[in-house]
C-alpha cells in the first residue's frame, strides 16, 4: 500500500497539479510519475524542484497533469476501488 497524504489526495479531487520535494524512497514519487499525476523531487534536488515548478508555468501542463492526478485518483485510492480490493482478497 502506497502512504499518501489526505491532503494529497484533496489536490487530486481539485485535478491540482502536484509539485512536491520528498524523502529518498518515499513511494509518492514513484507512483505520482508513473500516472504522470504530478512532478515530484528528493529533498535536496533544488534545481530539479525548480525546473518541476517551471514546467508547471503552462497552464496546459497544469491542466493535463491535474486531470491525471484525479483520474490516478479514481483509478487507485477511491472507496470503489479499495472496496472491490477488499472483496477480491476474502
Amino acid at each position: 500500500t502506497h502512504n499518501v497524504p489526505g491532503k494529497i489526495l484533496g489536490y487530486m479531487l481539485s485535478e491540482t497539479p502536484i509539485l512536491g520535494s520528498v524523502n529518498h524512497g518515499n513511494d509518492l514519487k514513484e507512483i505520482l510519475e508513473k500516472f504522470n499525476a504530478g512532478y515530484i523531487s528528493i529533498n535536496g534536488e533544488d534545481s530539479l524542484l525548480a525546473t518541476n515548478a517551471r514546467k508547471l508555468l503552462s497552464k496546459k501542463c497544469r491542466v493535463r497533469i491535474g486531470k491525471n492526478a484525479k483520474q490516478l485518483l479514481v483509478d487507485k485510492f477511491s472507496v470503489r476501488t479499495a472496496s472491490n480490493q477488499i472483496l477480491k482478497n476474502l
